[in-house]
C-alpha cells in the first residue's frame, strides 16, 4: 500500500505538505496550486488509496465500505436527479452492503470551490453531473484526488457516459420533416454557466432543418423554468408563423405548450412540439396534450457511471472508457402520436 511518506519521497515535498494536500487543506495552508497539482498527480500515478478504511475502523464501521459521491447541481434539474438516483437504486451492484452513496449538491460554475474533491478523506470515487464550461475547465486543469466519472460530459483522460446530443437535434428535425412541417423554431436556455451541449443540440437541429428545406429562425433564448418556456414561446408566436417547435428540455416544452394553447393555437394541428426528454417520462405521458420527446436514458446512464467509477476504484484501467448510449423518439399527442 502506498503511503504519504512514499509520495513525499517521490515529489520532494515534506510529509506534512503531502498530508495537508491529500486531506483537502492545501488552500487553507496556502500551499501553491502547482504544488497541490504535483502531489495529487503523484498520488494518482502511484495508486494511493483514500484513508477511509482506517477511519472507518477507528469509528467501528465496516472497513471494507466504499463510499461514492454523486455530485449533482442544486438547481432546476431535480427531476433529472430523481431519474438518476432511481437508476442507481435499480442497479444490483449499488445495493451491495459494502457500498455507500452520498449525494453532494453543488452550485454550477463553482465546482472548483468544493474542498472534498481535493481531499482523499471522504470518497473513494465520485460521479460528476451537470458541469458548466468553467467547471470543465477546472477539471481539465486540476484532476480530483480520487477516481471520477463524468455524466453527459467528455474530457480527455476521464471516463464518461454520454448521449449523442447532435443526434437529438437531428432526430427532432427529421420528425418535423416527416410530418410535413416547414417553419421551425427552437427554444433553449441561456443560463449563466450553462454547458455547450445545449448549443450542440440546437445547431444540429437548425442545420438538419435547413438541409431538409425547412425555414428556420435564430434560437429563442430564455431561462430554464416553466415560466421561461411560456415567455419564450409567447415571443415566438408574436412574430411570423411557426408550425413546429423544438425545446431543448421538457421543462421548456411544458411552458411553451401552455403559451400556445392560451393563444388559441392547436397542438399538434397548428404547431407540433417536441423536446429533448430529460424530465419525468410519466409526466410527459400524462400531460395534456402528452409530450413527444427524444428520451434521454438517464437511468441507464446512471448505472453505467456507477459501473465505471467502481472499475476505476477496483482496477484503475489504463485508458478511460467513454460510453455513448442511444436515445429514442417517443411519439405522443404533441406531435400527432
Amino acid at each position: 500500500m502506498v503511503t504519504i511518506r512514499q509520495i513525499a519521497e517521490e515529489t520532494g515535498f515534506s510529509i506534512a505538505t503531502v498530508s495537508f494536500v491529500l486531506n483537502g487543506k492545501g488552500d487553507a495552508r496556502s500551499i501553491s496550486p502547482a504544488t497541490q497539482k504535483a502531489i495529487r498527480a503523484a498520488a494518482q500515478r502511484l495508486g494511493y488509496r483514500p484513508s477511509l478504511p482506517a477511519r472507518a475502523l477507528r469509528s467501528g464501521k465496516n472497513q471494507q465500505m466504499r463510499v461514492i459521491g454523486l455530485y449533482f447541481s442544486a438547481d432546476y434539474r431535480s427531476s433529472m436527479m430523481n431519474r438518476f438516483t432511481n437508476g442507481l437504486w435499480a442497479c444490483p451492484l449499488c445495493q451491495k452492503p459494502d457500498i455507500s452513496l452520498a449525494i453532494v449538491p453543488y452550485q454550477v460554475g463553482r465546482l472548483s470551490q468544493n474542498r472534498e474533491l481535493k481531499s482523499l478523506t471522504r470518497f473513494h470515487g465520485v460521479i460528476l453531473c451537470n458541469m458548466s464550461d468553467p467547471d470543465m475547465q477546472y477539471l481539465e486543469a486540476s484532476r480530483p484526488s480520487m477516481p471520477a466519472v463524468l455524466y453527459n460530459r467528455t474530457l480527455k483522460n476521464y471516463p464518461s457516459v454520454v448521449v449523442d446530443n447532435a443526434q437529438i437535434g437531428r432526430t427532432a428535425a427529421e420528425v418535423f420533416f416527416r410530418h410535413r412541417r416547414r417553419h421551425a423554431a427552437v427554444l433553449t436556455n441561456t443560463v449563466e454557466h450553462t454547458h455547450s451541449y445545449l448549443d450542440t443540440r440546437t445547431r444540429a437541429f437548425l442545420k438538419a432543418c435547413t438541409a431538409c428545406g425547412m425555414l428556420t429562425r435564430p434560437p429563442c433564448l430564455c431561462g430554464n423554468l416553466y415560466e421561461d418556456g411560456y415567455r419564450g414561446a409567447s415571443a415566438l408566436l408574436e412574430s411570423d408563423g411557426i408550425d413546429c417547435l423544438f425545446c431543448t428540455s421538457d421543462t421548456l416544452a411544458y411552458g411553451a405548450m401552455r403559451a400556445i394553447l392560451d393563444r388559441g393555437r392547436r397542438i399538434p394541428q397548428d404547431i407540433e412540439v417536441l423536446s429533448a426528454g430529460n424530465g419525468d417520462p410519466q409526466q410527459a405521458a400524462y400531460a395534456w396534450p402528452s409530450l413527444s420527446h427524444i428520451l434521454i436514458p438517464i437511468e441507464a446512464m446512471a448505472q453505467e457511471c456507477f459501473r465505471l467509477v467502481m472499475e476505476q476504484i477496483d482496477r484503475r484501467p489504463e485508458r478511460p472508457e467513454q460510453i455513448c448510449l442511444p436515445t429514442r423518439y417517443i411519439p405522443r399527442e404533441s406531435c400527432g402520436g
